[in-house]
């Protein structure tokens, strides 16, 4: 989408909650069920992926809750540059983030 269009969809989205900010608050809503080989399936809406656990005994059916983790605030962080460079007109080539979380598996 170009930096145009997107900056245009921002503006209309700010002018519309500051018109109505009831239109601003929503409620998110996954579903999660647990299925065999410590794999999880989650849904929401028309969205579905598998999450599982590798080597701590599941069957590695799909990335684990931490790659997902870090995957979520990664790209919440470079998709929110993104929507503040074209808000703000500064073009941007790429964004790259990397998520570092230290774990002490220990006491798992």
């Amino acid at each position: 989408m170009p930096d145009n269009t997107i900056r245009e969809a921002l503006e209309r989205n700010a002018k519309a909650v500051a018109l109505r900010p009831s239109v601003g608050q929503k409620t998110g809503k996954t579903a999660v069920h647990l299925k065999p080989g410590l794999t999880c399936g989650v849904s929401e809406g028309a969205w579905s992926i598998t999450v599982g656990m590798g080597t701590a005994g599941g069957v590695e059916a799909g990335p684990g809750p931490g790659t997902l983790g870090r995957g979520a605030l990664g790209s919440c962080l470079a998709l929110s540059y993104a929507m503040w460079a074209a808000r703000l007109g500064v073009v941007l080539d790429t964004v790259d983030v990397t998520v570092e979380a230290d774990y002490d598996s220990r006491d798992a």
